[in-house]
């Protein structure tokens, strides 16, 4: 009887592992730009939901936006306690990584469209907009930043208003559409 024994040499087990190694090198930068994509299609999501909410505000309120800061309550906190959104959890970017306190949110208000009432400025109107598909309403803006009613701002380069999604940030525009972009964008009016 002729028995031999079969097994792995100790150099075609190497040979297996370096192939699966080089194979996992290859995958994860793929899987990791996939998971990146899916946050920030979840993002534009958020994005698009707050601006229908937005946008029912609007209607409601005689074509005004809301305040972005006022006595103590922002935007989206008049716009979650006045029943235009159903969850707190639309205002965070599964992508930002800060952890925050009380309301996370990922999101800016553009100062010049929800002005502060605690600083004594008017109300915008629509019909103020002279360009609402140019015009900014939100944009995406994550880490610490105290007064996310107000405190919107064009890319600077300082780490407060970085690029966000693949070198970019979803922005919601006045006219209700929401696009990603790399770009500085102005926020006059």
């Amino acid at each position: 009887m002729n028995h031999k024994k079969h097994g792995f040499t100790l150099i075609e087990l190497l040979v297996v592992i370096a192939i699966i190694a080089i194979l996992a090198a290859i995958l994860f930068p793929v899987f990791a730009k996939a998971r990146e994509k899916a946050r920030q299609s979840t993002c534009t999501s958020n994005v698009k939901q707050l601006g229908m909410a937005l946008e029912m505000w609007v209607q409601d309120h005689d074509e005004t936006f809301p305040y972005g800061f006022n006595k103590g309550a922002s935007w989206d906190r008049a716009l979650y306690d006045n029943k235009y959104m159903g969850s707190k959890n639309i205002v965070s970017c599964p992508s930002d990584a800060y952890k925050h306190t009380g309301i996370p949110r990922s999101y800016s208000a553009n100062r010049y469209v929800c002005t502060s009432g605690d600083a004594g400025e008017d109300i915008v109107s629509l019909a103020k907009i002279s360009q609402p598909s140019e015009t900014p309403l939100l944009l995406e803006r994550h880490g610490d930043t105290w007064d996310y009613g107000s405190a919107a701002g064009p890319f600077t380069g300082d780490g407060s208003s970085k690029a966000i999604h693949s070198g970019g940030r979803n922005i919601l525009w006045c006219d209700g559409h929401v696009k990603w972009s790399n770009i500085p964008v102005s926020l006059a009016l």
